[in-house]
Parts: structure tokens; sequence; C-alpha cells
């Protein structure tokens, strides 16, 4: 069986300062599919990002969390993944395919009928002069 990781629910922004945190939320959810958390920490100087891991729930997010080292400006973002199967992974495929080839096709048909529109007022013109 294959496994692909996909954004999901939550998406947080952690900006560690004192005085205030920063907090973004982006919620989306999933039925029925289970959901593994990361940790990433941003550069303060380049921006790079670095996993520091994964998790099986939030509980385990906010222990690693406050074992981290962290100074006014660190920043943490915290992602919500979910695990899709391969069928599923495949279904989507399939209606994907299908859908561009329909696309496709109403394409074609309307590039045929421009173009005999276009010969047909092109013949008008010639007959009117």
């Amino acid at each position: 069986m294959s496994i692909n990781l996909t954004f999901t629910r939550i998406f947080i922004i952690l900006i560690h300062n004192p005085a205030r945190t920063q907090l973004t939320f982006f919620i989306m959810t999933h039925i029925d599919s289970p959901e593994y958390w990361t940790i990433t920490s941003i550069d303060e100087y380049d921006g790079s990002p670095t996993c520091l891991g994964v998790y099986e729930n939030m509980d385990a997010v906010s222990y690693r969390l406050k074992a981290l080292y962290s100074h006014c400006g660190s920043e943490y973002r915290i992602e919500c993944f979910h695990l899709q199967t391969a069928d599923h992974c495949s279904e989507q495929y399939n209606d994907q395919i299908v859908n561009r080839r329909k696309y496709q096709k109403e394409e074609a048909e309307k590039a045929e009928k421009i173009k005999a529109y276009d010969e047909l007022t092109t013949k008008k013109k010639v007959t009117k002069k």
C-alpha cells in the first residue's frame, strides 16, 4: 500500500516573543483519515525551514515545543497532515483525467465552431463585394 502525506487541517505559525505570541490558523478537515503533525523551525537569518519531527497528536507537539530552546524571534510552523491511500489517490487521478478529456473535447468543438463561423463570415464579405 502506498502512502501520501497531504496538507489537511491546521497550519499554525508560532513566533516566540514574550510580549506577544502570534498564531495564524487555516482550518480544513478530512474525515476518517489519520492525522500527523510536524514542527518546522524557521531560521531567523535566512528563513530556511528545518523539520524538527513528525508527531501523532497535538499533545506531543506541545510537549516538544516546551522542550525546545527558543529565544525572542524564534519562529516555528506547526502543520497537520493526513494519510492518503493509493486507492484514494488513483480515484482522484482518474477523475482529473476524465475532466481534462471532457474539457479538451469541449474546447475542440468550440474551436471548430469558431472556425466555421469565421469561414462563413468571410464568404459573406466576399459575396457582398
